[in-house]
Order: C-alpha cells, then structure tokens, then sequence
C-alpha cells in the first residue's frame, strides 16, 4: 500500500495505549488517521477484519462519504497516529494531485483484497 509520511507534524500526533479505542463503529468521521508507529486493528462487531501497521491510513472513507464509522479502529500495541481533520483532508484532496492519487490507490487496493476474498 503506498506510505503517507506528509503528516508527521508534532500537533497532529496523538497517543494511544494498546487496548484503546480510536474510534467506535457508528462514531461520527472527523479525521483520517495515519500511523506514525504501532499497529492499529479494526473490527466490526467485535470481530477482526485486519491489522493495519506504520504508514497505513484509515479513516478515509467516512470523509469521502460523509458516513459513519463501519468499524472500529483499536490501538493492537501503544501507538503514534497523525490525525488529519476532514478540511485539512478536502484541501489535501483538492490541492495535491498526488495525494488524492494515493488515496485512490489505497481504497483500490482494498477492494480488490476484498474482491479476492469472495472469489
């Protein structure tokens, strides 16, 4: 998956303790996450859908949809996650070719993993 590094500024960066919760299922969307170091797993219903490590963004779809979380986001070990809020996000999309690029290929890639499954 490509590597999101742009967002790695001091007041973006919050901590979580393993165990902890980043979000919830049904929790509003409000900013794209990138792990900065850690290992994030996300779960619907009590259930593990994947493991997402250090470069690994979440969070997006729910600033493309204007939706709730599907999921939630777990901190699996004590981690540092870059938040990036949803204007922040739109005017990264808007402004930067590049980056909303790699969001593309990001939800692709995801697709298709999910496409794979179901063969």
């Amino acid at each position: 998956m490509p590597r999101f590094d742009v967002f790695h500024h001091p007041e973006d960066r919050h901590h979580y303790r393993a165990g902890e919760h980043i979000f919830q299922q049904g929790d509003d969307g409000e900013y794209l996450y990138d792990i900065v170091q850690g290992e994030v797993t996300l779960e619907r219903d009590n259930r593990t859908l994947t493991t997402l490590t250090q470069g690994d963004i979440f969070g997006e779809v729910t600033l493309i949809n204007n939706t709730r979380h599907s999921v939630s986001a777990i901190a699996k070990v004590d981690c540092e996650i870059a938040q990036i809020s949803k204007k922040r996000f739109l005017f990264m999309v808007d402004q930067t070719p590049n980056f909303a690029i790699r969001v593309m290929q990001v939800l692709a890639e995801r697709l298709a993993q999910e496409t794979a499954k179901h063969d």
